[in-house]
């Protein structure tokens, strides 16, 4: 790589989204303001990415695995789906037996149960967008190009993406998101689609939505 400070400026980028959001001065403004701004922050940080790539690296979208999406594209995203939530479901299952349950989340279930579900809705998709653009988009592929090989990019944006998480969700929950998270690695990896992967990670993240339906201790 010719230049290393594009890809070190876009991880820092990347590394940012769960410290930016939280220092913004949010006091004296409404629950819908502050969501509406730290959703904004992540959305800015996903813009500068872009302008890193066609601004200053000068190369197009799809070295980031960004390409115009097609039928394909919708087809793959819903059996990603399918596939995510089935290995979901098997790891809900071998941890009740092995672990007596799932990981609390650490004191989000109760703000995230406060919501009104388009707020839910809104996080899905900026998660879905944002964090796949940042990880298995640019992450990976800048990493595999530092590296020279493609599975340690992959390992290695896999491990941060996870890490991420562990800040809101704390290490169980990061654990968790290492091996869901490995899936959608996988999922990009067979198919280089990562419209698609985006689409999964929404889908997948929207069904926060059923926690308002569980009850309250």
């Amino acid at each position: 790589m010719k230049n290393p400070w594009p890809t070190l400026a876009g991880l820092a980028l990347m590394v940012s989204m769960p410290v930016l959001a939280p220092l913004l001065p949010l006091d004296g403004l409404s629950p819908t303001a502050r969501i509406l701004a730290g959703e904004a922050v992540f959305w800015l940080l996903a813009a500068l990415l872009l302008a890193i790539v066609v601004v200053w690296e000068r190369r197009p979208l799809s070295s980031i695995g960004l390409n115009r999406p097609t039928r394909r594209t919708l087809v793959r995203g819903l059996g990603g789906l399918v596939v995510y939530l089935a290995i979901g479901v098997a790891m809900a299952v071998l941890l009740h037996f092995l672990a007596g349950g799932v990981p609390q989340f650490s004191g989000v279930e109760a703000t995230l149960k406060t919501l009104p579900a388009w707020a839910m809705i809104l996080l899905a998709i900026r998660a879905g967008v944002v964090e796949e653009l940042m990880t298995r988009g640019f992450a990976l592929h800048r990493l595999a190009e530092w590296t020279g090989y493609l599975w340690l990019g992959a390992v290695l944006q896999l491990l941060l993406f996870a890490g991420l998480h562990v800040p809101v969700w704390g290490w169980s929950k990061g654990a968790i998101v290492l091996v869901l998270g490995a899936v959608l690695t996988l999922l990009y990896l067979r198919h280089r689609d990562l419209a698609a992967n985006m689409l999964t990670h929404a889908l997948v993240d929207s069904s926060i939505l059923l926690i308002k339906f569980v009850p309250d201790d």
